[in-house]
């Protein structure tokens, strides 16, 4: 069925869990619904199908920010300046590629042991200045700015609002 094909890939991990512990990509809905079998508290993530893949590497933004109140009003801070982890090996949805894991977890804790690649990213990382002139490349000036940072904020600011709405106090 269309859950089952080609560059459809379904990632698997504990809710509780980091660094990569537990995770599992899957081709399929079975695969899937296998790897989720008799466990409890398991996040289901879908792959995007064209991602961004900066050298041909799987990357992921990590962009900090603190929520110090709901109320009486939502107070959502932001540091100023994001970066970007990469996976040291060659991003591929090949069977074999799956079960890579230095290709497809961008985690320092993971990376710091994948066998050096000939044309690896410096320490697997980049400022937030370095992303954002290669998507300016990519895709016209200001684009990090008005696509990218818009869309981090917007995704805060919803998480905080839900955060709000379940009255959630940590």
């Amino acid at each position: 069925g269309s859950l089952d094909a080609g560059r459809n890939v379904w990632l698997v991990k504990p809710a509780d869990c980091s660094r990569g512990t537990g995770l599992s990509l899957h081709r399929s809905l079975e695969g899937v619904l296998s790897a989720c079998r008799g466990l409890q508290g398991r996040v289901v993530q879908k792959y995007i199908e064209r991602p961004l893949t900066p050298l041909a590497r799987k990357f992921d933004v990590r962009q900090w920010v603190l929520l110090s109140a709901v109320r009486p009003k939502l107070v959502l801070w932001g540091f100023s300046e994001a970066y970007a982890r990469f996976a040291q090996q060659r991003f591929a949805l090949s069977d074999a590629s799956l079960r890579d894991k230095f290709a497809h977890l961008c985690n320092y804790s993971i990376q710091k042991d994948a066998p050096a690649a000939d044309d690896a990213i410096a320490e697997n990382m980049w400022s937030q200045a370095q992303l954002a002139a290669h998507i300016d490349r990519i895709y016209g000036a200001g684009s990090f700015e008005a696509r990218v940072r818009a869309g981090i904020r917007a995704i805060a600011v919803a998480v905080a609002e839900t955060a709000a709405r379940l009255d959630v106090e940590k």
